[in-house]
């Protein structure tokens, strides 16, 4: 094969579960790539390539936009049914740094905190899913399982 062919795929999957994790690192501290020949998930460093990345063997994953991530938390606070409780989480939610307010105050609201685990993985599933179908969906030989 000549070195400006890329690379084929051939089998390759990709575990839905493994880009859900990757995404659940804070994308101003880590970017996460897809390696295209592997279908592993690689997490580095903002600002860093993966060992050996080129554009026929790694592509950069999207990462949950701030906020997106902040409409949804707002989204599960209107479904909340205790009223104090939805109080608290909204007041959380206003202003600077309100992400980390917002886990903060759910870390006293054990069973919340759990739905709320729930919801905003399958969320993550959903952004997973609609990167890898937008970006890799013509692509033949690599698939997303799970």
């Amino acid at each position: 094969m000549g070195q400006d062919q890329p690379m084929a795929t051939q089998g390759i999957r990709v575990s839905l579960a493994e880009m859900v994790r990757g995404l659940e690192n804070d994308p101003n501290q880590k970017s996460m790539f897809l390696e295209l020949t592997t279908g592993k998930v690689i997490v580095v460093d903002q600002g860093s390539d993966p060992p050996g990345a080129g554009p026929d063997t790694h592509i950069q994953v999207e990462p949950l936009a701030d906020d997106v991530e902040e409409r949804l938390m707002e989204s599960f606070v209107h479904g909340v049914d205790d009223p104090e409780v939805q109080g608290k989480l909204m007041a959380a939610l206003r202003g600077l740094e309100a992400r980390q307010r917002f886990r903060q105050v759910l870390k006293g609201f054990g069973g919340l905190r759990q739905e709320w685990n729930r919801y905003f993985r399958s969320e993550l599933e959903d952004h997973a899913r609609e990167w890898f179908e937008k970006t890799l969906g013509d692509r033949d030989g690599i698939d997303l399982a799970g």
